[in-house]
């Protein structure tokens, strides 16, 4: 039954949202960060006693999203634990910014097409 519904609709769920090899070559993507922050770093947020006045600007540029970025990101991260496992946090728990902090992630997100570019710095 599961299988006779899967073969009746399963073109036109295929048209109605494959996008083409076209299209994907022809995307791209820009986004935007827009930060503030402390000119110095500390060891705690506890011991910062102003509030944060400097600010910075970055973009991340890159190709289609949706199929060619995502696939480049995935790689990109697996390639990282695999080869700079000597270079990653000692345990626990890690946002991605912590665990690849000192890997070659930017590098391989680059050979991909990835970019990420301090645009401004605002002091």
């Amino acid at each position: 039954m599961a299988g006779g519904f899967f073969r009746c609709c399963q073109n036109v769920v295929y048209e109605r949202f494959f996008v083409g090899v076209s299209r994907v070559k022809q995307a791209s993507f820009t986004y935007w960060f827009f930060g503030t922050g402390w000119p110095e770093k500390h060891n705690s947020f506890d011991e910062y006693t102003v509030k944060p006045d400097k600010q910075m600007t970055a973009r991340c540029v890159g190709p289609d999203a949706g199929y060619m970025t995502t696939s480049a990101c995935v790689l990109a991260a697996a390639l990282s634990l695999l080869s700079d496992a000597d270079k990653l946090p000692q345990g626990g728990v890690y946002t991605s910014a912590a665990a690849f902090k000192n890997t070659g992630i930017y590098g391989r997100l680059e050979r991909y097409g990835v970019r990420f570019e301090i645009v401004d710095e605002l002091h």
